[in-house]
């Protein structure tokens, strides 16, 4: 496992932070000054203490959100803290409920010859040979949260960078249930979604030759374990890639990794901490694990994190989706995810990049060279120029272009 994070300090200061944030969050910083000048003081002083109240706390010491419980999101952004034994116990009890097993699950195609128009999708030799779905490209498939469905700005993001950089097909689904106003109920649909999409899968790959090398899942929040249940259950062979963003905290533990996602679940696992601790998971349960700016909370979400975390927690898509326009997000490696989220990993840099296509390979490659499955954490830096610009003196990494492939048994094709 690889552990990695941003770092926002002495290795590079003001303009390059400025620039990239900028770029992401512009929008972002328009609506909070639109929404201030609307607000006089009092208003606002009255939101931010209504804010505060709802936002967990560790006032509590016998609470350790995601080991003896969790502090479970409510839909008008507050938390409710449920013990794991009494939270476990409701989960098992909605499970066994027959309409948890049988879930709408939705496929929507976006290629270059239908970029803003989906056109739906399913396991018949009809939808798909009527459809843009091309099995000789690559296939990215894109699954949301919870409060979220198929056009939420995060979906249209991924999709657009994808488009961006190739031909992709784009798969985005839509589940229902994930648009449940309890959390709880969203969350005992996983593994019946995950399923379900892994069927769907199956078939791309049995019947419609859809090779496995060159598919990726995207996951984000409760998406990103329902990708986790998909490469659990996939029969055709073994999903090349899943990419967790922010995997979801709550109801689901470090010691359980049969029910969640892990890094057994396709060949490489990648996942991006924004929100750790809150509404993402804290430690690293990936291949790679990327905590930006310590992983906890992200520029310009202050104020909005008070109100559930949901700022940084969305904000992971922004940085994925510029990972992939960009290809040359790097990475400091950490020693532990406890460096990473202290912002305390040194300056040696990483062959291995936030969300680039071949992290699959050099983790591969390292692992192979080392003979180590061990952990290891990674800080990622704010970038604006190429890797060799960033480059200094503390570097000690093997470039992409430079590992030898073939010496250490790894045939390398574009994926």
């Amino acid at each position: 496992m690889f552990i990695f994070g941003f770092n926002n300090d002495k290795h590079f200061k003001f303009q390059q932070n400025c620039f990239i944030y900028w770029k992401s969050y512009k929008n972002h910083v328009r609506d909070a000054l639109k929404l201030l000048s609307t607000m006089n003081l009092l208003w606002l002083l009255v939101c931010g203490f209504l804010a505060v109240s709802a936002f967990p706390t560790t006032e509590n010491n016998n609470r350790q959100n995601g080991e003896n419980g969790w502090y479970v999101p409510q839909l008008d952004g507050s938390f409710v803290w449920m013990e794991r034994q009494a939270a476990e116990v409701a989960l098992n009890d909605l499970q066994k409920q027959t309409k948890f097993l049988f879930n709408n699950v939705d496929f929507y195609l976006y290629t270059r010859a239908n970029k803003r128009q989906p056109q739906v999708i399913s396991i018949a030799d009809k939808s798909i040979d009527a459809s843009n779905f091309d099995a000789a490209k690559p296939t990215r498939i894109v699954i949301h949260g919870w409060i979220q469905n198929y056009l939420f700005p995060m979906n249209i993001n991924i999709r657009d960078a994808w488009l961006g950089v190739g031909e992709y097909n784009i798969i985005v689904v839509n589940w229902d249930r994930a648009q449940d106003p309890n959390y709880i109920a969203a969350v005992a649909a996983v593994p019946s979604v995950g399923e379900r999409i892994s069927k769907f899968i199956d078939y791309l790959v049995i019947e419609k030759g859809v090779s496995l090398d060159t598919l990726h899942v995207i996951g984000h929040s409760l998406g990103a374990h329902v990708a986790g249940y998909v490469g659990k259950h996939i029969k055709s062979g073994q999903i090349f890639t899943i990419i967790g963003l922010d995997p979801a905290q709550p109801f689901f533990s470090a010691d359980s990794p049969e029910t969640r996602l892990n890094e057994t679940d396709a060949y490489y696992v990648e996942a991006i901490h924004t929100n750790a601790g809150v509404l993402g998971f804290l430690k690293p349960i990936g291949k790679s694990d990327f905590y930006p700016n310590g992983g906890a909370s992200q520029p310009g979400c202050f104020l909005l994190d008070f109100l559930g975390g949901v700022c940084s927690h969305n904000r992971v898509s922004d940085y994925y989706a510029e990972a992939v326009k960009m290809d040359n997000f790097l990475a400091i490696r950490c020693e532990s995810y406890e460096a990473a989220v202290g912002g305390k990993c040194g300056s040696t840099y990483s062959s291995v990049r936030m969300a680039a296509k071949t992290n699959a390979y050099v983790v591969k490659v390292t692992q192979n060279l080392t003979n180590s499955l061990t952990s290891q954490v990674n800080l990622m830096l704010p970038q604006s120029s190429s890797y060799e610009n960033n480059k200094t003196e503390a570097v000690d990494v093997v470039p992409f272009e430079e590992v030898p492939w073939k010496e250490v048994g790894v045939e390398w094709s574009s994926r």
